[in-house]
């Protein structure tokens, strides 16, 4: 039964990190969009995803902390284990840099575009 216990908590922190993978997905999907139709409107709505994804990566972080101390987890967990860690590393990593370029769009909305850097960034 304890092992059924932690499994479940293993496939947990997997799909914890799964739903921040499609919220950050999104986020890229939103960010793409807004480049290409200038929209400041739609790259505002992108902003203060950072925070947020910050909070589940720390969240999955201390759950996998504290399933490790729980737990005396085996190679194959804690290969699970830092895979998850590092994954959601690179999903937080990757959030912000979606936010910072939404902010960016959003800053300039008003400003002269110069073709030629949109060309390269589209």
């Amino acid at each position: 039964m304890p092992r059924d216990s932690f499994q479940q908590e293993l496939d947990n922190l997997q799909a914890g990190m799964l739903d921040l993978g499609r919220q950050v997905e999104a986020s890229l999907e939103n960010m793409v969009r807004a480049m290409e139709g200038r929209d400041a409107e739609l790259a505002g709505k992108e902003l203060g995803v950072d925070a947020r994804y910050k909070a589940r990566g720390a969240d999955i972080d201390n759950k996998t902390m504290v399933l490790q101390a729980r737990q005396a987890p085996v190679v194959r967990d804690l290969r699970l284990f830092y895979t998850v860690q590092g994954v959601t590393d690179h999903l937080i990593r990757s959030g912000t840099l979606y936010e910072h370029i939404c902010r960016a769009i959003s800053e300039t909305d008003d400003s002269e575009r110069n073709e030629d850097l949109e060309a390269a960034l589209l």
